[in-house]
């Protein structure tokens, strides 16, 4: 193994990092105690027991923080003849050149310091993670890319092996990196109309048929993955050729959560959760049955298939409140009130628009979402129809009747 550097090389944190994270720690243990602080002198009217569990929170948030930082302040990294020794305060490791089973190299999206986050992988144990600043960094990634496996190249390159010989994708490598690049736009098309279902919710009327849209890109997901199997991944993987059902199941969930919560007006939300959490746990068995990539029971593996049980939530929970509203053809109760208020809720590329009434049998004070041409209409002290109903799936619901 040849080293293009001296003997013993030592790399440390750069001067502008150290002042940099000086500040930040500066700044975290001001801010946490002055919170502290506040909690402090604020301690009667939150009682004791909450005072307590908010001031044990914000000191370990900022403690943590402060503690973390200075840490990659001492941070050392030195290179021997037969092994690399990182050194901080805390703690110091070494791992031979013979233990090294490579290197990786991930975008750090600080554009203060130079060159990105390295990871050291030593073979059967957790990989070395370095400051993102740290002098003569260009040396240091120069040296490893002579003598260590990039393994993020080497995972990329093998994934895309396996793929270009799956029998599934064609009789030939030709056809099969055709048919590939196919399947990925099939993808990024989904994904795309998985973004624009939801935001055009927003500004399409009748609104229904574009909830049912987004509402269905789900279940064509899971089609197409299934269709797909051992091809196409419900995970991300940044080192993989393969294509990934995640951006769409991820934005589709968010959006389609985001418009079922500011746009319908629910009443009491107890009967919802045991259907919610029932059909969830029923497309996340789907999920797990439309794909192989699961099997090995890894620790990630495990993590992964509880984020997507999170997402089947979330997506169950949307789709509950959409649908119960949508396809609800009760004639409804119609209730007459008063406008206390009026509200804007702004957000980024567009707004949200609340009124709150005064209690009417059976409401209590309610703040209900409204559309923009409701809101400029309605003033302080109109009377208002409110029609409530029973909803298809018996969670009860309400609205401003815009024909009044």
């Amino acid at each position: 193994m040849s080293l293009p550097l001296p003997i013993v090389r030592t790399f440390q944190v750069t001067k502008w990092k150290v002042v940099k994270n000086s500040f930040w720690i500066l700044g975290c243990l001001s801010v946490g105690t002055f919170l502290i602080y506040l909690i402090a002198t604020n301690a009667d009217g939150l009682g004791t027991w909450l005072s307590l569990l908010l001031a044990f929170f914000v000191a370990s948030l900022f403690g943590f923080t402060a503690v973390y930082l200075f840490v990659e302040l001492t941070s050392k990294l030195t290179i021997h003849t037969s092994e690399i020794q990182f050194n901080t305060i805390r703690s110091s490791r070494t791992i031979a050149f013979s233990d090294m089973a490579g290197y990786r190299i991930f975008d750090s999206g600080d554009s203060d310091d130079i060159g990105d986050t390295i990871c050291i992988e030593q073979k059967n144990k957790n990989q070395l993670v370095l400051p993102v600043a740290l002098t003569n960094k260009e040396v240091l990634v120069e040296w490893l890319r002579a003598n260590f496996i990039d393994l993020n190249a080497a995972e990329y390159a093998k994934d895309k092996t396996e793929l270009l010989s799956d029998q599934k994708l064609g009789e030939n490598v030709i056809v099969r990196q055709k048919n590939l690049e196919r399947v990925k736009k099939v993808f990024i098309w989904l994904t795309i109309v998985a973004i624009l279902c939801p935001l055009a919710l927003q500004f399409a009327n009748p609104y229904n048929s574009m909830a049912f849209i987004s509402i269905a890109i789900v279940p064509i997901t899971f089609i197409l993955v299934s269709r797909y199997k051992g091809i196409v991944h419900y995970s991300y993987h940044p080192n993989s050729d393969r294509p990934t059902a995640f951006f769409v199941l991820f934005l589709s969930t968010l959006l389609l959560c985001m418009y079922a919560l500011f746009n319908y007006n629910y009443l009491e939300h107890v009967r919802l959760w045991i259907p919610v959490i029932v059909v969830a746990l029923l497309l996340w068995v789907v999920l797990l049955a439309t794909t192989n990539e699961f099997n090995k029971r890894s620790s990630n593996d495990m993590a992964t298939a509880f984020i997507f049980l999170v997402l089947m939530i979330l997506y169950s929970w949307s789709t509950y409140r959409i649908t119960n509203c949508a396809l609800d053809t009760d004639p409804g109760k119609t209730l007459t009130s008063q406008v206390v208020s009026k509200r804007i809720s702004e957000g980024d590329g567009s707004d949200n628009y609340y009124v709150s009434i005064k209690p009417v049998s059976p409401l209590e004070d309610l703040e209900i979402a409204v559309e923009k041409e409701v809101y400029f209409e309605l003033n302080d002290g109109d009377a208002v129809k409110i029609i409530v109903k029973n909803g298809r799936w018996g969670t009860p619901w309400c609205y401003v009747d815009i024909n009044q």
